[in-house]
């Protein structure tokens, strides 16, 4: 975690480890990459990495926001909740900026959410995250499993993590922390909240999976369960 801003370059390995993807970049299951449009929210089924990323970033070079859909679903009828199959990743997302900071809802700068971070995990002994995504305007925190969780097991875990969050005072937004259905910016994407601002979405740390029972036993050491 001492390197916590160290960038990373490759932008396939936040959905390819998140995703479960094999050797390859093939994906198994059903995967969306979103874009949020004047008539609502649209997702793309995508079978592999790189036609992700490829329509990831053709969605950002139309002058529009692109995402991914965390969570692996049944079918391609909807991002729902009830439509989750399975999730191999655990996320925060860390706002930043002056306004933000003022309302008490993230802080001030992208370092100081990153010092939060590591303040966090040396309180609750959490593992140190595996990503960890500039999204132009924040962070985005990702404790990648060495395997898919059910939903039952992963919603447990998210309010267990979301109320580690408050108990410790880390500003992360708690809409994202506890659904399973999150979407998420992409890497190599413009973040285009601004459109007189865009900015770059990109990779700033990259590890290894972690355990799975692991994760689960360092959660339920720290809430007490």
């Amino acid at each position: 975690m001492s390197t916590i801003l160290h960038e990373a370059t490759d932008d396939a390995a936040v959905l390819s480890t998140v995703w479960g993807a094999d050797s390859t970049g093939a994906l198994t299951g059903v995967h969306f990459i979103g874009e949020p449009t004047d008539r609502g929210w649209v997702h793309h089924p995508v079978k592999t990495v790189t036609e992700a990323l490829d329509k990831a970033q053709a969605i950002s070079n139309a002058g529009r926001n692109a995402y991914f859909a965390c969570s692996e679903y049944l079918t391609v009828d909807n991002r729902k909740g009830d439509n989750v199959k399975q999730a191999r990743a655990f996320w925060l997302d860390l706002d930043c900026g002056e306004a933000k900071a003022a309302k008490g809802d993230g802080y001030t700068t992208k370092r100081e959410a990153a010092d939060a971070l590591v303040e966090f995990c040396k309180a609750t002994r959490l593992p140190s995250p595996t990503l960890l995504v500039d999204s132009g305007n924040g962070l985005h925190v990702y404790w990648v499993l060495d395997m898919d969780v059910s939903p039952e097991d992963w919603r447990a875990c998210g309010a267990s993590l979301k109320a580690l969050t408050k108990k410790h005072g880390l500003l992360a937004d708690p809409s994202r922390t506890s659904d399973i259905a999150s979407v998420l910016r992409v890497p190599g994407t413009r973040n285009l909240k601004d459109l007189t601002k865009p900015k770059l979405v990109k990779i700033k740390f990259a590890g290894k999976p972690i355990e799975w029972t692991a994760f689960k036993a360092a959660l339920e050491a720290a809430t007490g369960d």
